[in-house]
């Protein structure tokens, strides 16, 4: 380890803390170093970042000693670099000697501090519970592949896969509980990745494969059940289809949160073509419902939303690996209309008729043949 970045890095720690509030950019600085030096995680920062993260949770629920509303700021900004070194440390692979040990070790205290984050949600500034969530979505497909790729059988192992499930599962009920379109927002990705990591990749030649597909889960794992996650996958897709507003509720909805969703269901059709039918028929459905009315939503709500699904679709008609869908996808587009749409047509109108023209220059840039080149039996 390079003895001048760790001393760099504690100076910079040392720095930022003593500043009032701590100073975000050295913080963020730090990160970086971290990165660049991952023992310097695992040997002090990990510690230091859980401790951040831990004491700022005491306080907002009560068991500190300090009152939360003149302090706030004060806890918010190292509590989110807290989750930002434990995300990045638990995201890499670790040296190889640690795999068996301090990462497990570490990965259990890192979602024991979730669990007692999303606990009180409400009472909770709402960065850190997005930035908590964002850094379980981000660990969920990390230790499944770990799991299937390590085939490590080992007993610290099976209880992180088993304690991730259950914070897995803890995000499924704070979406079932919480109005907060800013959080729906990182719960519609959270949902997004699972209906991704937890089902069959398309047929070869459909779409790119992600790096995690069901596909790499074995039949016969030693703790994980292929049959359970591909019933978690599907349970995501109708929970992400789900987080889209009712006509009831869209005028008191976030424009952004409704928008972030529906590109969510459309990314997730770009990843997994196959479920292109039963997830563009709900969508088309819902907007048809909130588009039945003129009451249901405000004139931007109705221009925004609008544009967002075509131009949307429009980008998932043009993929190369949708084309067994074009007729559904043409379909609704034409249903929908739009400027979008028109332009797009009226540009590959204007494509074939370039083509055409090509096409007959080259051919008046062939002779024609005369009688004498026909052979010699032209003149019989």
């Amino acid at each position: 380890m390079n003895r001048n970045a760790g001393a760099q890095a504690e100076q910079l720690y040392s720095e930022a803390v003593q500043e009032t509030p701590p100073n975000r950019n050295k913080l963020d600085r730090l990160v970086d170093l971290l990165c660049d030096h991952p023992r310097l995680i695992y040997d002090t920062f990990f510690a230091k970042a859980h401790k951040a993260a831990e004491i700022a949770v005491d306080i907002w629920h009560g068991t500190g000693d300090m009152k939360v509303n003149d302090r706030i700021l004060i806890l918010t900004v190292p509590a989110l670099w807290g989750w930002t070194v434990m995300e990045e440390t638990l995201c890499h692979a670790p040296p190889p000697e640690l795999l068996e040990t301090r990462y497990p070790q570490l990965a259990q205290q890192f979602l024991k501090l979730a669990e007692l984050t999303l606990a009180h949600p409400n009472t909770t500034p709402g960065p850190v519970v997005r930035r908590t969530i964002q850094a379980l979505t981000r660990f969920w497909p990390e230790i499944i592949n770990a799991c299937v790729s390590l085939k490590t059988q080992s007993l610290a192992w099976r209880q992180l896969y088993e304690a991730t499930l259950r914070r897995a599962d803890s995000l499924l009920q704070l979406s079932e509980q919480s109005n907060d379109p800013a959080l729906q927002m990182h719960l519609a990705k959270f949902f997004e990745t699972e209906a991704t990591i937890f089902t069959a990749a398309p047929q070869p030649g459909g779409s790119p494969r992600s790096r995690l597909n069901l596909d790499r889960v074995p039949s016969q794992h030693a703790y994980i059940s292929k049959t359970a996650l591909a019933t978690r996958g599907e349970r995501a897709r109708q929970q992400l289809v789900q987080l889209l507003p009712s006509s009831d509720h869209m005028r008191l909805c976030s424009t952004s949160f409704i928008t972030a969703t529906i590109n969510s269901i459309v990314y997730l059709i770009n990843l997994r073509p196959q479920f292109c039918d039963q997830l563009l028929e709900r969508l088309i459905n819902w907007y048809d419902a909130i588009n039945s009315s003129e009451q249901t939503m405000t004139p931007l709500q109705s221009v925004v939303i609008g544009k967002t699904l075509r131009i949307a679709l429009l980008q998932l008609y043009t993929r190369h690996h949708m084309s067994a869908y074009s007729g559904i996808l043409k379909h609704k587009l034409d249903t929908l209309g739009g400027p979008e749409w028109a332009r797009w047509q009226e540009f590959q109108k204007r494509e074939r008729e370039r083509r055409q023209r090509h096409e007959a220059w080259e051919r008046s840039l062939v002779p024609p043949k005369k009688a004498s080149d026909e052979g010699p039996h032209s003149a019989r």
